[in-house]
């Protein structure tokens, strides 16, 4: 049969292994197999429609996660514009965590649970067969009047060695690590014996199947051979249980000479295998962390405990490798104490790369099954097509919640780990040469030509890393103003006009409002909206605008001291110390280039906040240095 298979486009780019794989026993079947990576394409559902024009195939299959449910139905309809009869097949962790849902509302012709490689392919020789695809396990399929047939449920995949490897060709890797990453990713293992209450895993609940090194190392003996690989990513939910299975890994690797990442969590390492990992070429690692109060990793089910969590990060980030993960926030266990307790421990460890979210309830999770028994979703088709925004499952007000969902967005994303700047040359606008000291390690280091533009993926900094020590840091280079230029600055004096007169503030409020709404990135128009609400008594109003002040520049001092100030009044104590004391941090660490006076400041606090978060660099003058011999 000739199948075309679609894969979406995400928000960060990963190659879409699930797919892939689904494509190499297709193939092996016998089909002719077309792939279509929609994260290459300008204009996705053009490009489909292009693809069923150029291919004709019999059959579509395209599969996702929930976030991208939407995009899924897209494409699918795309397909039918070209070809109403067009046999459409619908995979994927969206359908196989609410499967009649997603299924009716796609409006697939066909649905296959879980692993799809085995299911795929008898699915498809059934359809060309015409035989009825009843006797398939583990799929949905129609009546002639439309109503879904559940089949019997498939048993993950017990030998993974077995099963080819993803189609590497299909979908364009070639053209993604050219354009768009270096990076490869690879799963060694799938599912994950585990049973957290946030989580759904599309591969297998309560199973860890691994594959052996010898099939693993074939393939990626096979990556390595044929493409320009600069990084390889261990994908798995789990790559390893024990640590013995990390030295047998990194025994392997060692040889290849190739950096590489790698999920773990925090039980599963000691101070053997994370050296022996950094030996081998492993850069960062990435943990399960999710918070640092006993009684919601508790409840979430993690089996894990904060002293394991601080022994992980330390011997990481000792052996010089970078340790990410995550705190989120938002179980039914979840108080604002417990909230202060993981946030105030991140605060004073901010030299680890650890991003704050709140939970997400992703369907088929224990959380979401709570919140729809609940209430608190009452249309799960509404929620999914939304993006299932966060939920409040604890006792706090409702208010309260998004307030403080908003101030961990907000906190994660600017309370940054900034290198001190000694020299900031601009060769272009808003490209610098640079030379800088390391927060970690005090090392100075340079750099030619970065950019202060944006960076995508949430960043709002140039984020490098040290070449002395390996590990990351911002750089807190001035942003680029992303809409006004120098003739908008009349206006901001003008909009500014009569303040504290009578009736001004209200009147310089919608003037302010309106260059918000014409230029949203500018920081400035932010900040004096934000201060003018405030005189004006309007505290929820100044929150967001002095929110979006900090969120548009991070690296001026006088945002982030505002925000702080509003902060203690709200009470918000911990976030309040934390933005006050990063504005001290970015004064002293921009104080060499932005022509800032220096020596006011108090030097036993500047250096006793330095200590609090973990930075090396002191406060004191740098000596001028000749970029040259940085």
């Amino acid at each position: 049969m000739n199948i075309l298979l679609v894969a979406p486009r995400y928000t960060a780019y990963m190659y879409p292994l699930g797919i892939a794989y689904v494509c190499s026993a297709l193939k092996a079947a016998g089909h002719e197999v077309h792939g279509l990576n929609l994260a290459l394409e300008d204009d996705p559902l053009a490009a489909v429609e292009r693809a069923v024009k150029a291919v004709r195939p019999q059959a579509l299959g395209v599969g996702g996660l929930t976030p991208v449910f939407g995009q899924i139905r897209d494409i699918l309809a795309a397909a039918r514009r070209v070809d109403p009869g067009i046999v459409t097949v619908l995979g994927g962790g969206a359908l196989t965590s609410e499967p009649e849902l997603i299924f009716q509302a796609s409006g697939a012709d066909y649905g296959v649970f879980g692993e799809g490689e085995v299911t795929a392919t008898e699915l498809i020789r059934a359809i060309e067969a015409g035989q009825d695809p009843g006797g398939v396990e583990g799929i949905v399929h129609r009546t002639r009047g439309g109503r879904p047939v559940f089949t019997a449920k498939r048993r993950p995949a017990p030998e993974l060695d077995l099963l080819p490897f993803p189609d590497f060709e299909a979908f364009g890797l070639r053209e993604s690590l050219a354009g768009l990453t270096g990076d490869v990713s690879i799963i060694a293992s799938r599912g994950c014996p585990f049973n957290c209450t946030f989580c759904y895993n599309v591969l297998g609940r309560h199973s860890h199947r691994m594959r052996s090194m010898d099939n693993l190392f074939a393939e990626i003996d096979c990556l390595l051979s044929k493409y320009d690989v600069k990084t390889l990513g261990l994908v798995d939910e789990l790559f390893a249980a024990k640590p013995a299975r990390v030295h047998e890994f990194c025994e392997r690797i060692k040889p290849y000479g190739v950096r590489w990442h790698t999920q773990l969590r925090v039980d599963s390492v000691d101070e053997g295998a994370i050296e022996a990992m950094r030996e081998a070429g492993c850069y960062h690692v990435q943990y399960g962390l999710e918070s640092m109060s006993p009684a919601v990793l508790a409840s979430m089910g993690k089996k894990i405990t904060p002293r394991q969590i601080v022994a992980a990060l330390e011997l990481t980030h000792k052996k010089g490798t970078e340790a990410y993960g995550a705190f989120i926030f938002g179980d039914p266990a979840e108080t604002l104490a417990s909230i202060d307790e993981t946030v105030g421990w991140w605060l004073a460890n901010r030299r680890y790369s650890i991003h704050l979210a709140p939970i997400i309830c992703w369907p088929g999770s224990k959380n979401y099954l709570a919140a729809v028994e609940k209430g608190l979703i009452k249309d799960k088709l509404a929620f999914i097509e939304a993006g299932c925004p966060p939920v409040n499952l604890t006792g706090l007000d409702d208010a309260v919640y998004h307030r403080v969902v908003a101030l961990l967005l907000i906190a994660s994303e600017t309370l940054l780990l900034p290198a001190k700047l000694v020299e900031a040359a601009a060769k272009a606008p808003y490209v610098y040469d640079i030379a800088c000291r390391c927060p970690h390690c005090a090392g100075m280091a340079r750099f030619d030509a970065v950019s202060a533009r944006a960076i995508p993926l949430g960043r709002i900094a140039a984020h490098l890393n040290c070449p002395e020590c390996g590990l990351p840091m911002d750089i807190p280079l001035p942003m680029q103003p992303a809409g006004p230029g120098p003739e908008a600055l009349p206006r901001l004096r003008a909009a500014e006009e009569g303040a504290g007169a009578p009736g001004g503030d209200a009147e310089r409020a919608e003037r302010l409002k309106d260059l918000t709404r014409e230029f949203p990135d500018w920081a400035g128009a932010w900040h004096a909206l934000g201060l003018t609400r405030l005189r004006l008594g309007m505290q929820d109003h100044a929150f967001e605008a002095l929110r979006q002040a900090v969120r548009n520049n991070p690296f001026e001092p006088a945002y982030l001291a505002s925000f702080a100030g509003l902060l203690a009044d709200l009470g918000f104590g911990v976030f309040a110390r934390a933005f006050d004391e990063q504005a001290a941090i970015v004064s002293l660490a921009t104080r060499a280039v932005s022509g800032a006076p220096g020596g006011g400041e108090d030097h036993a606090r500047a250096a006793a906040i330095l200590q609090s978060v973990g930075i090396a660099w002191g406060p004191g003058e740098e000596p001028s240095r000749d970029p040259d011999k940085a």
